[in-house]
């Protein structure tokens, strides 16, 4: 019988202000001495109130090279619904499956599909769903200079990248304050620089993978639209207006 991996064992949760583009660097230490990571406002035994409740404010952001206002910012929104309604209304993974199967990490990630479970067997022992939708906005003068494919990634592995791992960070310190919660990850693990599955070897740090939203075959931007008032936007050249990252914390 399939169960989610168990979370990690924590001797405290350090609250700190630190910078959010640290944090990563704090997470990785952290791990190495068996901590959690040392995040702001994540306190054992606090509110039990979901810190995350409708729109929050912005978050983060990161300067231009040259000073000159903001790269990028981040807001969450967030809604609760049961897991019953949010399988029932927006997981179809036939209607997913050959777009996974065409995507290169197919196979070569544990987050992954096709070594992960079906969204019923995953989700059956919880009762709440807090679905999580975090916009990193990009100002206009950035949107303006990046005209290219490659050039947008760039920006996003500056941006949207540590915004995600962020995001990512806080849900796992977060598990540590909710007897018997998961995360559902916003994209796949990014833990390790090559996965052990593309070596065809068991995962590294089961206690801290967490499959990624989509993987189970859910309709993100419908769920995004309906649910969080988001559009997913695209843009073929240079930057959307937004990217959009979400996750789900699960409680029973």
């Amino acid at each position: 019988v399939w169960a989610p991996a168990p979370t990690y064992k924590r001797r405290e949760i350090a609250c700190r202000k630190s910078n959010p583009g640290n944090v990563g660097a704090a997470f990785m230490a952290a791990r190495g001495r068996g901590q959690a990571p040392p995040l702001q406002n994540i306190r054992p035994g606090g509110k039990r109130e979901f810190p995350f409740a409708g729109k929050c404010a912005i978050i983060g952001g990161r300067e231009n090279a040259d000073g000159g206002g903001q790269m990028y910012q981040t807001r969450i929104t967030a809604a609760e619904l049961p897991v019953e309604r949010l399988l029932g209304e927006y997981c179809f993974p036939e209607r997913f499956r050959e777009a996974c199967r065409a995507c290169p990490d197919y196979g070569n990630d544990w987050s992954c599909p096709p070594g992960v479970p079906a969204a019923a067997e995953a989700l059956r022992p919880f009762r709440t769903a807090h679905v999580l939708g975090m916009q990193v906005f990009y100002d206009a003068q950035t949107r303006r200079e990046v005209s290219t494919a490659e050039g947008a990634e760039a920006v996003r592995r500056a941006s949207y990248g540590p915004a995600k791992r962020v995001l990512l960070e806080t849900l796992l310190a977060l598990e540590q304050t909710r007897s018997g919660a998961w995360t559902i990850a916003a994209g796949r693990c990014e833990l390790c620089a090559r996965c052990a599955q593309r070596d065809g070897l068991p995962c590294r740090n089961p206690e801290w993978m967490r499959y990624s939203f989509s993987a189970f075959g859910f309709d993100l931007a419908a769920l995004a639209r309906q649910e969080l008032g988001i559009e997913l936007l695209w843009a073929a050249n240079g930057l959307p207006e937004y990217d959009v990252a979400l996750a789900a914390f699960l409680e029973r």
